[in-house]
Order: C-alpha cells, then structure tokens, then sequence
C-alpha cells in the first residue's frame, strides 16, 4: 500500500469522481501496550491483506500510523464486520471507524483535510 507522502501527491491530482472509503482505527495504542507492537503489526497486515482483496484496483494509503484511505473510481461497499479483528483483539480494544464520500472532482479535495494533514 501506498503512504502518507504518496497520498499528499495523489489527491493534488485529482481532477475526476473518485469515491473514498476511510478506517480509522482507535485504541491502537492501547491495545499495542497490553499485546505487543507485533501484535499490532500483525493486525495492520492482516487489515491491509483484507483491503487489497476488497478493493483490487484502488489506490490503498496508510496515514497517521494506523488509518486507511481507499481512493476508487467507482464504489465499493465495505462491511466492517468482514474486518474482524477477533483473532487478535478478543478483549475488542480496537473500534473501527468507517467514512466513505464522494469528491466530484479536485475543488472538493477539501473534503479529505478532516482526516488528514494538509
């Protein structure tokens, strides 16, 4: 997936519709200090490997250490309840937050500065 200073680039090239899904996920520094850095490692790969078979053919960036922002060109439905983090999160540390919108072309990148830095 693609990072933080990629995405700064990318959405200052935005000139058609792109749908974006957002996941911000919360308490990940909590659960990383009652699991285990590497156990948080091994939650944002299985997140990623999740996304990329979600979402084949969009642009799939990583910001702020542990949020997710899913540039697409047409819409892709995305359940949260197929990320389930059960597996290393039984005690349900981690809330998933879920966004989606539509920028209908670059005047609306604007929309994306209330999830990331400018």
């Amino acid at each position: 997936i693609y990072n933080e200073a990629y995405l700064n680039l990318v959405i200052n090239q935005i000139e058609t519709i792109k749908y974006v899904t957002i996941i911000k996920l919360h308490n990940f520094n909590d659960f990383n200090k009652k699991y285990s850095w590497k156990q948080g490692n091994d939650v944002l790969v299985y997140i990623v490997d999740e996304l990329k078979n979600h979402f084949p053919h969009s642009k799939i960036f990583r910001f702020e250490g542990d949020d997710f922002l899913i540039l697409s060109d047409e819409y892709i439905k995305l359940d949260l309840n197929k990320l389930s983090l059960f597996k290393f999160d039984e005690d349900n540390i981690i809330e998933m937050q879920l966004d989606e919108f539509i920028i209908n072309n670059k005047e609306e990148i604007y929309k994306l500065y209330e999830y990331i830095e400018k």
